[in-house]
């Protein structure tokens, strides 16, 4: 998922606060693209753990996508952010309930991306700790055999230990 189904306003426009429908709309559309990048972090969890390189950078593309759709929403509303008490007053009782589960639903959705993040993140910090080890161990390894090649008195060309008498 890489575009909204609802279209994101322009940058210029701004929202006034008493246009309910408006707010209802940006609501909304907050809550499909955090389902739309929670449905992308659950993919990128296997990605992560099959160390498939090639389509998770194109799955990082689009989260990178949606969460910029993400900002330009928040930024849309900020004023109501800002005015929630009042405008929430100002929605109808099917409206605020709508409102609210659009908002807890958002909340509960980046709650669990969150999280599924932490969990990649620690997979390939301890991936990425593992090859280090492995590096250092190779490279400790080329160390010896070179010190050893070097006071054995190792034959011009021998690459290894058994060859360095």
């Amino acid at each position: 998922m890489t575009t909204s189904s609802i279209p994101i306003p322009p940058a210029s426009a701004s929202v006034a606060t008493d246009d309910n429908q408006q707010v209802l709309k940006l609501l909304r559309l907050q809550a499909s693209l955090f389902a739309g990048l929670e449905t992308l972090a659950q993919r990128q969890r296997g990605f992560v753990t099959s160390e498939d390189t090639g389509p998770l950078l194109k799955l990082l593309a689009d989260r990178q996508k949606l969460s910029t759709d993400l900002a330009d929403i928040a930024s849309h509303l900020d004023p109501v952010r800002r005015d929630w008490p009042e405008v929430r007053k100002r929605l109808t009782p099917e409206q605020r309930a709508d409102a609210d589960r659009y908002l807890s639903e958002s909340g509960k959705r980046l709650q669990r991306i969150m999280e599924s993040d932490e969990q990649d993140a620690r997979v390939l910090g301890a991936r990425k700790r593992m090859v280090t080890d492995m590096l250092r161990g190779a490279h400790d390894t080329g160390q010896a055999i070179s010190a050893y090649q070097r006071r054995g008195g190792a034959r011009p060309g021998a690459t290894r230990l058994d060859e360095a008498s």
